[in-house]
């Protein structure tokens, strides 16, 4: 029905005319208002007729079920504000006690652990001290290059942010090598604009791109560089070791970084050269890998020529390497057997030989 009165006003009405907005419609004025008649009837819907009142509305979805974390979450800030012990949610510390002391490193086989023992070893063998040669770091396992016992990776800011991050610094005035480090899932989301822009302006830094053929630290997903047997139906996979020379970069190598050495000696000639380098650093990530029932290669330690010089384990950081009684002991059940503890055994007390197809690199 039409209201005949005003009930309240926010703002004084105009006398005649439209108003842009009329906040209560009053009968009166609006049929002064208008040039045909204007009769004062009320409308009742019959829910019994073919084009009734709909009144049976289906009930809206509350989504309980999606907001049902959201609101758990909330309480749970709520729960941290009232006095809780602290000592309420502490669980016994004897089997903490049992843990052993490690850093926070990479996995056991992982393929950057030999990355990062190259650039320590290209630097030093260049000339320089480590905090000379800025090693630049990025989003991913890449990230794992600043704990021991690498220290290596210098800093981490962003996905792709590597490679910016070390041309801003050469432009900053930087005199000596500047290394980007950047993983292969990481590269082909945001690291390839900043090496278009490194080629376009002839930026002088040393791009190293680890792949390991995964997004591995955030579960194994596959990335555009995965081999084409784990791409989804329809996908197809694009190669590092193709886009990188097509972008224009002219300095390019392919490197196995199990094996070390010769990784180490292509980074050291690559820092000594002009303008954009960029060295790829293949190998599968070890983790999916063994799942598959793949090993690297067979380790054997000879005990009687281990004197226990931990360099095995204060060099790579491998978590697979403990101590015994008078030797050292690989568990096999991590060991990915990459030969990298051998590589850096001065007293051929660790025996490997290799499994792994040999990779075709360059350099």
């Amino acid at each position: 029905m039409i209201p005949s009165q005003r009930f309240f006003n926010l703002a004084p009405q105009p006398d005649s005319g439209w108003a842009p907005v009329w906040q209560n419609l009053d009968l009166a004025r609006f049929r002064s208002s208008v040039t045909y008649p204007l009769q004062p009837v009320v409308v009742q819907l019959d829910p019994k007729s073919a084009a009734g009142f709909v009144r049976d509305w289906p009930r809206p979805d509350e989504r309980a079920d999606q907001n049902r974390s959201y609101a758990l979450q909330w309480f749970g800030f709520a729960a941290t504000s009232i006095g809780i012990p602290d000592d309420l949610f502490r669980s016994q510390t004897e089997a903490e006690k049992l843990a052993a002391a490690r850093p926070i490193t990479v996995c056991a086989g992982c393929p950057h652990r030999g990355t990062f023992m190259a650039i320590n070893q290209a630097v030093r063998r260049a000339g320089f001290k480590k905090d000379q040669v800025m090693v630049t770091g990025d989003i991913g396992c890449t990230i794992l290059g600043m704990n021991p016992p690498f220290n290596t990776v210098w800093n981490e800011l962003s996905m792709g942010a590597s490679i910016g991050m070390a041309m801003g610094y050469v432009h900053a005035g930087v005199q000596t090598p500047v290394i980007a480090t950047i993983g292969d899932s990481t590269f082909y989301h945001a690291g390839l604009p900043a090496l278009v822009n490194a080629v376009q302006h002839q930026t002088p830094i040393t791009v190293i791109i680890m792949d390991n053929g995964w997004t591995s630290m955030t579960g194994m997903q596959i990335n555009p560089g995965t081999c084409e047997q784990f791409q989804g139906a329809g996908s197809a996979r694009l190669d590092i070791a193709r886009i990188v020379p097509a972008l224009g970069v002219d300095q390019f190598w392919v490197v196995d970084p199990f094996e070390m050495d010769n990784m180490a000696k292509v980074l050291q000639n690559a820092l000594k050269l002009p303008g954009v380098k960029v060295l790829l650093a293949r190998q599968e990530c070890a983790i999916p890998a063994k799942r598959r029932g793949v090993e690297a290669g067979e380790i054997k330690v000879i005990d009687e020529n281990c004197n226990q010089c931990k360099l095995c384990i204060t060099v790579t950081g491998c978590l697979a390497i403990t101590l015994r009684e008078s030797s050292i002991n690989i568990d096999p059940e991590q060991c990915y057997a990459c030969g990298l503890c051998a590589a850096v055994c001065n007293r051929d007390a660790i025996e490997f030989e290799r499994l792994l197809p040999e990779l075709k690199v360059t350099g």
